[in-house]
């Protein structure tokens, strides 16, 4: 079954996604987006942590329930 990455990272005040084909590449799509907005709001250079970037493998056409995949009964 094909499936996607999402990678995710909270801050205090947003909450920020990326989805992609692979692990690496959802990682560096959020880490764009992080950078970016940095520059946006003028953040300071180490107001993010890499290493709490949260990386999940969500299967298509599945269905989950907090986080885990709900199994059809059939």
């Amino acid at each position: 079954m094909a499936s996607v990455y999402l990678a995710s990272y909270d801050s205090r005040s947003f909450s920020f996604k990326a989805i992609s084909k692979t692990r690496k590449g959802a990682i560096q799509a959020l880490t764009k987006g992080l950078d970016n907005h940095t520059t946006e709001y003028h953040c300071d250079p180490d107001w993010y942590y890499p290493d709490s970037i949260e990386v999940e493998e969500i299967a298509l056409d599945t269905a989950y329930r907090d986080f885990d995949e709900i199994f059809s009964k059939d």
